[in-house]
């Protein structure tokens, strides 16, 4: 049995969670496949070493200021928070000023739910001793010309200069210790379909005979939001009308005529196929995971 190891918090015994880690170059794919797994199992929590960065970059290359290199990320704090996890003791996940700075708790009660962790980043497996948390290692890979083609489109023309002349070209010093780290490298150039069902396939093989429970994501609606829960993707979710919040209340009117309604924080409307409300994170919300309440946002 995969990651038998079982603690105890307040009497309770729990079976370990099971770590993945997820890897690739910038726009590799890996964060289409991990928030697509995240939005239909509410059993994983995902984590991108992204909330990691400090608050400056210490690095230059080529005259650029450079984001590219472990030195950006504060592993130290990521070990620990991932130590802590896979032992079920809650963090605080704090992301830096330029993310939207956010402080998101995420409780032992929060974890009672969360069998399947993933850590995602395009240099989660730079660090060895990150490495050793994880029960599973997937490298998405991803040509130079894909990833001068999709991260531009992502983060604007104006970045096609700093992709060409900084990110391909570290990314390459790393991607020979990554790939021989990892368990499973994914052709990332192929279609979404493709990547997350060879993903899939090889994560319900290796979750067999641990009890975790993983759904397939394909033709699978993504879970319901509840005040409390954590939202973790961009995705639209359903909701009761009831946990809306109650300035959302208000505009039902607006929402049953099929107005998008746009907090700080997240979005609303209503689905006028299914007569479903849902709601999403809003895409100004850098940091994709928080907590869902009432209050006003």
């Amino acid at each position: 049995m995969i990651n038998a190891n079982e603690h105890k918090e307040g009497g309770q015994q729990r079976q370990q969670p099971f770590v993945i880690g997820f890897c690739g170059r910038s726009c590799s794919g890996k964060g289409v496949a991990t928030e697509t797994l995240a939005s239909t199992n509410y059993t994983v929590l995902l984590l991108q070493s992204d909330y990691y960065f400090y608050e400056n970059t210490p690095c230059t290359y080529k005259g650029y200021s450079c984001w590219e290199h472990i030195n950006c990320i504060d592993f130290d704090r990521l070990i620990s928070d991932v130590d802590s996890l896979k032992r079920g003791k809650g963090i605080v996940v704090r992301t830096p000023s330029w993310m939207s700075r956010t402080e998101v708790s995420i409780s032992y009660e929060d974890l009672n739910d969360k069998s399947l962790i993933i850590i995602d980043g395009f240099l989660t497996f730079a660090v060895k001793e990150l490495v050793d948390f994880f029960d599973y290692k997937i490298f998405v890979d991803a040509s130079d010309y894909n990833i001068l083609s999709r991260r531009p489109m992502r983060d604007g023309f104006g970045a096609f200069n700093y992709v060409r002349d900084v990110v391909i070209p570290v990314s390459k010093e790393y991607e020979p210790i990554q790939k021989e780290r990892a368990d499973l490298i994914v052709n990332g150039n192929r279609s979404k379909n493709e990547v997350v069902g060879k993903i899939l396939q090889s994560i319900r093989g290796k979750l067999l005979g641990t009890g975790i429970e993983f759904i397939p994501p394909f033709g699978q609606s993504p879970w319901k939001i509840q005040p409390g829960n954590l939202v973790q993707d961009s995705v639209w979710h359903p909701i009761e009308f009831g946990d809306l919040k109650e300035w959302v209340k208000k505009e039902k009117r607006r929402l049953d005529n099929g107005e998008e309604l746009k907090g700080h924080t997240f979005r609303y409307r209503k689905n006028l196929q299914t007569s479903t409300y849902e709601v999403r994170l809003s895409t100004q919300h850098k940091p994709r995971i928080c907590h869902y309440n009432r209050e006003p946002t």
